[in-house]
C-alpha cells in the first residue's frame, strides 16, 4: 500500500510525527512526502500536530520570528518555552522547518501547538467523542 492510495478519499490527513533524536531530523521531510500524496490525491485538509514555542524559532522562510510565543502566559513565555530551547531544541527547529515547508504549499492546513505529547495511557477516555465524531466525519489518520 502506498501513502497515495492510503489517503486517497479522505477528507483530511492528520501529521503527528516528529523527530526522538536530536540527530534525526525528519519533520520537513515526511511533510514533503505526504504533500505531494495529497496532492496526488486530491486531498486538501491536512491537520499538523506541532508544538508551542516553534513560532519562536528562527527558519529561512521565517529568519526573524518572534520572541515570544503569541498569547502565551508567564510560564510558558519565561519558563517552559527557554527551558524547552535547551533541552529539546533540535527537535523545534524540526517541526519549525516543517511548518515553513507548510506554510509554502497551498493545502488547508491546521497547526495544533500542543504544550505536552505523552507516550502514556491517556487519564480521559475520548471514545465517546470520538463515536460521535465518526458520525459526521470520515478521515483517515496517517503515521509514517
Amino acid at each position: 500500500m502506498t501513502l497515495a492510495s492510503a489517503i486517497e478519499g479522505a477528507d483530511a490527513v492528520l501529521f503527528a510525527l516528529g523527530s526522538r533524536k536530536k540527530t534525526e531530523p525528519v519533520s520537513p521531510r515526511r511533510a514533503r512526502t505526504i504533500a505531494e500524496a495529497m496532492r496526488a490525491t486530491g486531498v486538501r485538509r491536512l491537520v499538523v500536530v506541532s508544538g508551542v514555542g516553534v513560532t519562536t524559532i528562527p527558519t529561512p522562510g521565517r529568519p526573524n520570528p518572534p520572541r515570544r510565543e503569541p498569547g502565551a502566559g508567564f510560564e510558558m513565555r519565561y519558563l517552559t518555552t527557554p527551558f524547552a530551547k535547551i533541552v529539546i531544541g533540535a527537535q523545534m527547529a524540526d517541526a519549525a522547518l516543517m511548518e515553513d515547508f507548510l506554510r509554502g504549499t497551498d493545502l488547508d492546513r491546521t497547526v495544533m501547538r500542543v504544550p505536552l505529547v505523552v507516550d502514556k495511557q491517556s487519564i480521559i477516555d475520548l471514545r465517546p467523542v470520538y463515536h460521535r465524531l465518526e458520525e459526521r466525519i470520515r478521515a483517515h489518520v496517517i503515521l509514517c
